[in-house]
């Protein structure tokens, strides 16, 4: 059954290899993937800024300035 081993290895692994050509040339340039990550913590940084803000406000952890 080696045969039939090998052929589902394949099968199974064929699917990702686009994936694992696409990590490992992300892995040789570490510069771009910080780039990537930074720019992504940016911008949840400012989605979810306002939020937790409100969420803050209604749990009672940020006073709301009295009018």
């Amino acid at each position: 059954y080696g045969h039939a081993k090998k052929r589902l290895l394949e099968l199974i692994t064929a699917p990702f290899a686009d994936a694992r050509e696409k990590r490992k040339a992300l892995a040789a340039q570490p510069e771009v993937v910080y780039k990537i990550l930074r720019a992504g913590a940016e911008k949840a940084r400012a989605v979810a800024g306002g939020l937790l803000k409100e969420v803050r406000q209604a749990v009672g952890l940020l006073e709301v300035p009295k009018a």
